[in-house]
């Protein structure tokens, strides 16, 4: 059986972009805002220049340290189901970042509420297709302790791997221990990792302090963590698809061999949330085309240096649920999956991942499902040719009675769960539109769905962790 994968780069262009990534590490370089990984990059081999921050890495160094990535892990559910990240796997996240949603009943924009981030988890919790959870930000807790909130919602509300990005060292700390409550202890964290943590470089070229922070946490407890670059084509990074490649590449690489350096082996993944810098109304747009060949191309560029692969795909321009949405969904998800991308986020993000939606996260796993229908590609066997059972039927006759349609059907044809295959007398009876139809899913979620609960003792020692973080939030900011 043939999986239907894409290279988006000939191995010339791959051997090219390799070139210009090593030249920019080791001639432009990238800064370092954290003391102690300019030292250790410094006892490693990479140059520094201390009173600017900058770091220039020589090729030897980075490929000795992408030496010791895994090329694939494993996360767990808090069910204990398995989740592998690389090689060959693709899976797929709810997105963050979002700042408003659109509500559930009236349909308006309002700012995302604590209660929203544990809606949407409930939600993605209930989808076929996602594995990793993510929440938005929220806007009705301690703005220096979003993220700890973001977390105690999620744990609270899915089963599934929640995907955390603390946004400082302390929130990073705080979470972790939530995921050692979680998981029965530090030790068994680490062994069964049931939260993924999240780091990003700063356009162009900066590892910023806060962030390597964050890195500094989880790879110094031996957690798993993903490094993700926000690339800006014509702003941040090069107008060009191939310039923005390289800043990609050495900006993920550069954090790559920094969480190698804090402890080799560390469990990664890397990749861009890329955008495009639109001239006419200086917005970053996220569904852009050129952003899905930004994520196909890194995404190949990855497998080359055998590390796991994240790309943001699924967001939109669009601020409703409209046809802007679906063909931005389609053509930046389908090619990246094609391309073989590890993990795949960015699933109920509209307004360039500004604004988030339950009903996007409905109409996001349907195109997702049948998205992987394509990659499985067409099984040829003497079974599924059919020679005998054509003959059997021959012509003018049907299939419907065969046997060979009731034992074939669910594994050749997808079912869609919300789109619409009625005819017009059938769907004149209630006239809903897609967006109409995914709200009810999506409500009926909401109010009756039950994700399993967490243990009563482990609701109160992770309600008791955020109730210190706030503390020492309060103490930090009287002080």
């Amino acid at each position: 059986m043939h999986n239907y994968r894409i290279d988006a780069l000939s191995k010339e262009e791959v051997h090219k972009i390799d070139l210009a990534t090593m030249e920019v590490l080791e001639k432009t370089g990238i800064i370092v805002e954290n003391d102690k990984v300019l030292d250790l990059l410094e006892q490693n081999g990479a140059k520094i220049n201390k009173q600017e921050k900058r770091v220039r890495i020589p090729e030897k160094v980075l490929k000795d340290g992408l030496k010791k990535v895994p090329s694939s892990f494993v996360v767990y559910s808090r069910k204990g189901e398995e989740v592998t990240i690389g090689g060959d796997q693709t899976v797929i996240s709810s997105g963050a970042g979002a700042s408003w949603i659109l509500d559930i009943d009236t349909g308006e924009p309002r700012p995302a509420t604590k209660k929203d981030s544990g809606h949407y988890a409930k939600v993605t919790d209930a989808m076929e297709n996602f594995s990793l959870c993510m929440s938005p930000i929220i806007q009705d807790v301690t703005p220096s302790l979003v993220d700890v909130h973001s977390a105690q919602a999620m744990i609270s509300n899915t089963t599934k791997t929640p995907w955390v990005c603390p946004g400082d060292g302390m929130q990073a700390r705080y979470i972790i221990e939530m995921g050692a409550v979680l998981a029965g202890g530090m030790e068994e964290f680490r062994k069964k990792p049931i939260i993924l943590g999240l780091a990003s470089p700063n356009s162009p070229l900066r590892l910023a302090s806060h962030d390597l922070d964050v890195a500094l946490e989880f790879a110094g407890n031996k957690l798993p963590i993903t490094l993700i670059n926000c690339p800006n084509s014509g702003a941040a990074a090069p107008v060009s698809i191939a310039g923005t490649l390289v800043v990609t590449l050495a900006e993920c690489l550069a954090f790559a061999l920094v969480a190698q350096l804090i402890n080799p082996g560390n469990a990664i993944a890397v990749g861009p949330a890329p955008t495009i810098m639109d001239m006419k109304t200086a917005i970053a747009a996220f569904g852009a085309p050129e952003c899905g060949l930004v994520n196909a191309g890194t995404a190949q560029m990855l497998r080359y240096y055998n590390v796991p692969s994240f790309g943001c795909i699924t967001s939109s321009e669009s601020i409703l649920i409209d046809a802007q949405t679906g063909y931005e969904i389609a053509w930046t998800t389908q090619l990246s999956m094609m391309a073989g991308v590890n993990i795949v986020v960015g699933i109920g993000l509209i307004n360039a991942c500004a604004g988030c939606s339950l009903e996007k996260l409905i109409i996001d796993d349907e195109v997702i499902g049948g998205i992987k229908r394509i990659l499985k590609g067409i099984e040829v066997t003497d079974e599924t040719l059919a020679v005998d059972v054509i003959d059997a039927v021959g012509p003018g006759g049907h299939y419907l009675a065969q046997k060979h349609s009731r034992e074939h059907l669910r594994n050749e044809h997808w079912f869609p769960k919300i789109s619409n295959r009625l005819g017009l007398q059938e769907w004149k009876k209630e006239k809903l539109d897609l967006w109409q139809v995914a709200r009810r899913e999506a409500k009926k979620i909401v109010e009756s769905a039950n994700p399993e609960p967490l243990d009563k003792d482990m609701e109160d020692e992770i309600a008791a962790i955020v109730e210190r973080a706030e503390k020492e939030a309060t103490s930090m900011q009287s002080g």
